[in-house]
């Protein structure tokens, strides 16, 4: 009679199929990374008023008249208080207390810095 197992016939993992096997591993824990991690990305809430403020001076520029801004409600400037609007003149400067005359960012009053 034969045994149904036969110690003999047992061969061992070759190291080739280890070594695949943990680099398929590394590759698909760092792409289950990446794709999780692209999810997140997404741009910081002051870069809404940054980039309304970009486009009202660059549409100054190219038009050749001002352009005004809401920093409260980016753009809408219907029914505002317009000291609080930051004016932007034909060449780029921008007109309003507290703004970087240059380049429109807000400057912050204790420090005299811009956002």
């Amino acid at each position: 009679m034969t045994p149904a197992f036969d110690p003999g016939q047992l061969r061992l993992i070759s190291p080739e199929i280890v070594l695949t096997l943990s680099a398929f591993l590394i590759l698909g824990l760092s792409a289950g990374v990446t794709v999780l991690s692209v999810g997140a990305l997404r741009p910081p809430p002051q870069s809404d008023l940054a980039r309304a403020i970009r486009n009202a001076r660059s549409e100054a520029i190219r038009k050749g008249k001002e352009v005004e801004v809401d920093p409260d409600t980016l753009g809408a400037v219907r029914g505002v208080d317009r000291r609080r609007l930051i004016r932007f003149l034909p060449d780029g400067r921008a007109i309003r207390p507290g703004v970087d005359p240059w380049t429109g960012a807000l400057v912050q009053e204790n420090e005299g810095t811009p956002q």
